[in-house]
């Protein structure tokens, strides 16, 4: 099943591109203690503070990249730029909270980071370009969050998991013309 063409391609000047927009993961929360207020059992419930501890949370996953077709049905010139630049990045993992300073519990994973997109690129026709790149087209995968750290006072408290990177998705690029490049 073909990739479907997005509606933000931006065609000037002979180029056409797609911006990757990776979108990561949100970081973890890191262990703390929050007070809370609990009455008191008797005729007159007196509010007293107790501590409550909150254990650090995993960062999230990063987002999948944009998977996509860019597509031209006639030959392109430009300068200083290229003529076709398409890519897909996956999201980073979002980082992992961190415990430790006289906590208890252990600190949290990073996320793991999106996968890129799949990309493919078709041109018909000739591409001529003078100081840029004819066909620039790639995928990449998301890298993973930090693991929180831990630090213990007394005691053990380890640290999170690094999250896993994400893997690139499928590149591919046809062209039935001829690319001719000058300068640097």
């Amino acid at each position: 099943v073909p990739s479907p063409v997005l509606s933000d391609l931006e065609k000037k000047g002979g180029v056409v591109t797609h911006k990757p927009r990776p979108v990561d993961g949100a970081n973890g929360t890191d262990a703390d203690i929050k007070i809370e207020f609990k009455p008191l059992p008797g005729p007159i419930p007196i509010p007293i503070p107790i501590p409550v501890f909150v254990e650090a949370t995993a960062g999230s996953s990063g987002k999948d990249g944009d998977s996509f077709t860019v597509s031209s049905g006639s030959g392109h010139s430009a300068t200083g730029s290229n003529i076709f630049l398409a890519g897909s990045i996956g999201g980073a993992g979002g980082n992992g909270g961190s415990a430790g300073r006289g906590m208890k519990g252990n600190a949290a994973a990073g996320g793991d980071g999106g996968t890129g997109g799949n990309v493919g690129v078709g041109s018909i026709g000739d591409l001529t370009v003078q100081n840029g790149s004819g066909i620039v087209a790639f995928s990449t995968g998301g890298q993973g969050g930090k693991g929180g750290d831990g630090t213990a006072v007394t005691g053990t408290i380890k640290s999170g998991a690094g999250g896993n990177g994400g893997n690139a998705g499928q590149v591919n690029v046809t062209n039935s013309g001829q690319i001719a490049v000058t300068g640097d």
